[in-house]
């Protein structure tokens, strides 16, 4: 029963990296999506708009928003974790599904901290929006005028998860349960053992 629930878990976890993960607002506006999948190559989906002056996201390849590295080692733990779960199921073996949970830990951990410190498609858009005028170029009235209106995007600029997100942190979350159980498990019993 818990290495099949591992499995489940951890196979929900990979598909969940092809669900629409953050989402990208400027002035309460969602502007793009990014997947799992989007998050670590620094693509996104943009939304249709009627807004005229809505500000455009450059997603093409010289213009990314930005890579996760945490969320591509989360992508790849989970995957691994799902093969050794699977592996786990047929062959009975519960140290396999051990090292299931394991990598769903190291995944969920990965995800953690990067929410934590912030998704990439943020820092990268405020540094596009904040670059400094070329030198070379004289100085005009309508300069201070862009800089104004890029402090004020940059200021409305969010990066929000969406419930898939959290939904993904959910799957990563119960294989990493079932670790942490069977490990304190254990100590328990060796504890028991020497007393």
């Amino acid at each position: 029963m818990l290495p099949t629930l591992n499995l489940i878990s951890a196979l929900a976890a990979v598909v969940f990296f092809f669900l629409p993960w953050t989402s990208i607002e400027c002035r309460g506006e969602r502007m793009a999506t990014q997947t799992g999948l989007q998050l670590i190559s620094g693509s996104a989906k943009m939304e249709p708009s009627t807004d005229p002056v809505r500000i455009q996201i450059g997603t093409t390849e010289d213009a990314s928003l930005g890579n996760s590295y945490l969320a591509g080692a989360a992508l790849f733990c989970a995957a691994s974790g799902s093969i050794l779960a699977l592996a786990a199921v047929f062959n009975g073996k519960r140290e396999l599904s051990s090292a299931s949970g394991i990598l769903c830990t190291v995944a969920l951990v990965c995800l953690i901290t990067q929410a934590s410190l912030g998704f990439p498609a943020k820092e990268t858009m405020v540094k596009r929006f904040s670059g400094a005028p070329s030198a070379g170029k004289s100085a005009s009235p309508l300069d201070s005028l862009g800089e104004e209106i890029s402090r004020e995007v940059i200021d409305r600029l969010q990066v929000h998860p969406l419930p898939w997100f959290y939904l993904e942190l959910a799957a990563l979350g119960i294989p990493a349960l079932l670790f942490v159980n069977r490990l304190l498990d254990r100590m328990r019993i060796a504890t028991e053992r020497r007393g």
